[in-house]
């Protein structure tokens, strides 16, 4: 009688539970790489399309029973219906066909659905509430697990000047060294590299990323340390634990006390296309958790190939990126600008002179060939966007242009993807060389040194132009085991060497 009780109170809200339970489940599948914040707009999507259906069926079905079974059979077919049928025209008629026969039988039966609701009610509250508690769970174990994600360094602003140059960070994702590029790729790299000495800049001819993942990289040089101390995190598998770090980093951090404003250019990336601490954010990409959500539904219907649709816009960022260069540069400074660009990493969306690739194009040249020609066609849009930024900058701009990580799918060589720990030396030795080069106008560059790698990168600018007698670090490599250690650093340093 107790459970009748309980059961009766929660059949009104049972449709919504329910649906929100589907959304928790997927968010599951994901939620080590993306915030729990992507749950706010579906869920609220949801609670008010399910009250909007409820409340115009209120008018037809009588009794609050009827309700619940018509309700809860929608949200069920709405949430599994891609999966089940495969085939867009049936689903398509089917999806119009079963909810009018549903509502039809419900409507004229006269049977007493008690029973049957009351299944449906149960169904939802056990769905809801485990899935609630699973991502509970997780997150207070990664809570207890890593009690410490905020930089220990601090830097002091005392030393401040007139005339502030505007920085750019732009960061070609997984673009390795000339080196790696004519030894395993048979690709000349000397006619980018030409152009940048020709306009001042200095470019290494052995540098080396500290992580052989970016969102450990991009975090470390941001913060201008290594991670050590996310190491209590060792055995996690969430990689959003260091997305504070490169939200809120130190490089920012130091940068606004001195009256910069924070632009970000971010990716189709989640950790790095939008920032809640930047000033302004320049960003076209859809969110993809949100995207592929839709595609898990009934919408799917109407809706292209996931594949196609993830891959179109996935090519439309760093179109946008580069269209967009000359309208953050007339942003009043001084500015920080970071740029992240998710290519030459894959998927491979453009050829050797930037034309479009079709979503199998690609298939057509080996992983080395497409490679190669993503890098010519980031360096053509490099060319232009670095002329631009050059002319069009009232002060002198630093300008530094460095990739995260190596070569990308050398991970895929690995018995199992990112295991590193069973890569050999010469496995190591063509992924961490990567792409770096500096434009540091008025000062001298005898602290710049061939080897120098990401976590002394801002270092160097900084002591350079703000006098902040920063030490430079070691240059150190670090692995990690495998998927489910994303922080369980393992020095290869010497093998890297």
């Amino acid at each position: 009688m107790k459970l009748e009780k309980i059961l009766s109170r929660f059949e009104p809200v049972a449709p919504t539970l329910l649906a929100l339970s589907f959304v928790c489940a997927f968010y599951i599948r994901f939620q080590n790489q993306t915030s729990i914040s992507n749950l706010i707009i579906p869920s609220a999507i949801a609670i008010f399309s399910i009250i909007l259906i409820e409340f115009i069926i209120s008018f037809f079905l009588k009794g609050k029973e009827k309700r619940v079974i018509f309700m809860c059979s929608i949200v069920l077919v709405f949430f599994s219906f891609s999966e089940i049928f495969r085939n867009k025209l049936y689903c398509a008629i089917m999806l119009l066909v079963m909810p009018i026969l549903l509502f039809y039988s419900i409507l004229k039966t006269n049977q007493n659905l008690r029973a049957v609701s009351k299944y449906f009610v149960l169904f939802s509250l056990f769905m809801f509430f485990s899935s609630s508690l699973f991502i509970i769970g997780y997150k207070i174990q990664e809570g207890l697990m890593c009690l410490q994600v905020n930089s220990p360094l601090i830097l002091n602003t005392e030393n401040k000047k007139e005339n502030l140059p505007d920085i750019y960070y732009i960061v070609p994702d997984s673009y390795t060294s000339s080196k790696v590029l004519k030894q395993y790729f048979n690709y000349d790299n000397s006619e980018f590299i030409n152009f940048l000495n020709k306009k001042g800049f200095y470019t290494t001819t052995d540098s080396k990323s500290n992580y052989p993942k970016t969102y450990l990289s991009i975090a470390s040089t941001l913060n201008m340390e290594y991670l050590d101390y996310l190491s209590a995190c060792k055995n996690s598998d969430n990689q959003n634990i260091a997305s504070p770090l490169i939200n809120n980093n130190n490089v920012k951090k130091f940068l606004n006390k001195l009256g910069y404003k924070y632009y970000q250019m971010g990716s189709w990336w989640e950790t790095t296309g939008n920032n809640p601490y930047a000033d302004k954010n320049y960003n076209q990409s859809v969110n993809f958790f949100h995207y592929l959500l839709l595609q898990s539904t009934a919408i799917n219907v109407f809706m292209e190939n996931v594949s196609e649709g993830v891959f179109k816009e996935k090519q439309n960022s760093p179109l946008y990126q580069f269209e967009k260069m000359p309208e953050i540069i007339k942003e009043e400074g001084p500015k920080f600008v970071f740029v992240h660009i998710v290519a030459p990493h894959t998927p491979y969306m453009f050829g050797k002179n930037c034309e479009l690739l079709g979503y199998k194009d690609y298939l057509n040249h080996s992983e080395e060939e497409n490679y190669a020609n993503q890098i010519n066609c980031v360096n053509s849009k490099l060319e232009t966007a670095i002329d631009q930024i050059i002319t069009y900058s009232k002060t002198p701009p630093v300008i530094l242009i460095q990739s995260d990580e190596g070569v990308p799918f050398l991970r895929e060589e690995l018995p199992q993807q990112d295991s590193w720990k069973d890569a050999n030396e010469d496995l190591l030795k063509e992924k961490f060389p990567i792409f770096s080069a500096y434009y540091m106008p008025n000062v001298s560059t005898s602290n710049l040194y061939p080897s120098i790698s990401n976590v002394n990168a801002f270092r160097i600018i900084f002591n350079s132009y703000f006098s902040t007698n920063l030490p430079l670090l070691e240059d150190k490599n670090y692995i990690i085991p495998d998927l489910r250690h994303l922080y369980d650093f393992i020095d290869v340093t010497d093998r890297v060497k």
